[in-house]
């Protein structure tokens, strides 16, 4: 059985929340402690991968392989939500949430689990054809304040299309968080966004990707047959 990570070493990895504060010492350290848990499951992955952004990489995490240990997936829930609540107190803000949301399929368990930590309904959005869409009867109501979450954020892609649904719906979105966010700054928000993790990793234009001109082979480990 894998060790779930304490929650309370979690809190505060890494925040984008306006006037939060983290130790630099505390965030590194929990950093760490998440990577050797996804380590430990196997979730990192290293080789030649298309992301679901159609960009090409040596490195992709495959957080499914935490999330299957119920234990883990228990504990990352648990501190993403309490990173969005410490988060919001430390910046002044009071942020109650309504309702958790993911995309489809990598943001199904994170938003269950938060939503679970947080006491609140978890939805998700699927695709349906080339967009993003609630089904199964989910629904938002008018003013109901939403935390989208995502397991990993590459370039935002997903989680925008999340946003924009949820505007759509006349629902308040009042953060971005992810277990693992390995954007390099191009996963940017007008919301508060916050990930356990961050990562630094290549990542390449298939037309010039040197893992495509060294002949290795291309993985699609993601959940989508086609980069949209």
């Amino acid at each position: 059985m894998i060790s779930a990570i304490s929650t309370l070493n979690l809190i505060g990895v890494r925040s984008s929340l306006s006037g939060s504060k983290t130790n630099p010492e505390s965030q590194h350290h929990a950093e760490k402690d998440v990577l050797k848990m996804l380590r430990e499951t196997g979730a990192v992955l290293e080789g030649h991968f298309k992301l679901s952004s159609g960009r090409h990489s040596d490195f992709y995490i495959q957080c499914a392989l935490a999330l299957q240990h119920p234990e883990v997936g228990e504990a990352l829930g648990r501190s993403l939500a309490a990173l969005y609540a410490t988060g919001v107190k430390s910046g002044g803000a009071d942020s109650p949430v309504d309702v958790v949301i993911g995309p489809a399929l990598g943001g199904i368990l994170v938003s269950y689990e938060v939503a679970r930590a947080l006491g609140v309904r978890s939805l998700f959005a699927e695709r349906q054809g080339t967009e993003l869409t609630l089904r199964r009867g989910f629904a938002m109501k008018r003013g109901e304040r939403v935390l989208v979450v995502e397991d990993v954020i590459t370039t935002g892609g997903s989680v925008r299309e999340v946003i924009s649904l949820v505007r759509d719906a006349e629902a308040v979105v009042v953060g971005v968080g992810c277990i693992v966010d390995r954007s390099g700054g191009r996963g940017r928000f007008d919301v508060p966004v916050f990930s356990l993790v961050s990562v630094e990793a290549r990542d390449y234009d298939p037309v010039s990707c040197p893992l495509c001109a060294m002949g290795i082979p291309l993985t699609k480990p993601g959940s989508r047959p086609d980069a949209v």
